[in-house]
């Protein structure tokens, strides 16, 4: 969901070609904010490493 990745800090949303240059060059420009999106991401993808599978076994476990 890219409002909860936007939330915790893990994503931004653009618009346009010129919206994400923008972006990129204030990320770019601000090595602290870069980093604390990159472990915000780490952490977004770590929350549901596994859920696919978990899934995946319900699914079966319904079907028989």
């Amino acid at each position: 969901d890219v409002a909860a990745l936007e939330e915790q800090g893990a994503a931004m949303t653009v618009r346009d070609a010129g919206e994400l240059g923008a972006a990129l060059a204030a990320l770019l420009a601000d090595p602290g904010r870069l980093a604390a999106m990159g472990r915000a991401g780490r952490a977004a993808a770590g929350a549901t490493q596994g859920r696919t599978e978990a899934i995946a076994r319900e699914l079966l476990g319904w079907l028989g």
